[in-house]
């Protein structure tokens, strides 16, 4: 790929996450009052995988965090016992290139149950989320559970804003 469209990938990349950073400001409220979370990490590429991320370690590193910061890690049975059914929901997509760096996009997007006001269908949706993106070299690895840990430490953040201990 020449530089003129990799200057275009990164600049719309960066409208695109600036963007949902302004509308998931917004979202604060919508943590208010939720009791615990569910932790959910999303599927891994296999290179990724191969090189050494690995799902336990994320859920690990991850639920060390939320249960640092006193928010309560429910299992999936708790979880849909409790209003909302909350689940906070961790996702790495990854890139191997052909000079064996990852080019990867991190989000973590909290999901509740949602009482439709117009139609009165109950729902889940995703009411707070942040996400960045970046490259790191294949045997760096860790540095993906480090922005891992960034945007669930942003999450604690907003959730105590909230619910003040």
């Amino acid at each position: 790929m020449n530089r003129t469209i990799w200057f275009s990938v990164v600049v719309t990349l960066c409208v695109f996450t600036c963007a949902g950073e302004t509308i998931a400001a917004r979202n604060w409220q919508t943590l208010r009052g939720i009791e615990g979370v569910q932790i959910v990490i999303g599927d891994l590429n296999p290179d990724a995988v191969r090189d050494g991320l690995n799902k336990n370690l994320l859920e690990g590193d991850v639920l060390r965090t939320l249960i640092g910061a006193g928010i309560d890690v429910l299992a999936r049975q708790e979880r849909l016992q409790t209003p909302g059914a909350p689940w906070l929901y961790v996702s790495v997509g990854t890139v191997k290139t052909k000079l064996g760096s990852h080019v990867y996009s991190v989000s973590v997007a909290l999901f509740q149950d949602a009482l439709l006001d117009c139609s009165g269908v109950r729902t889940t949706v995703q009411t707070w989320e942040r996400g960045t993106f970046g490259m790191t070299r294949s045997h760096d690895l860790r540095r993906i559970r480090q922005v891992v840990g960034d945007l669930v430490g942003v999450f604690v953040k907003d959730y105590l804003a909230m619910n003040p201990r």
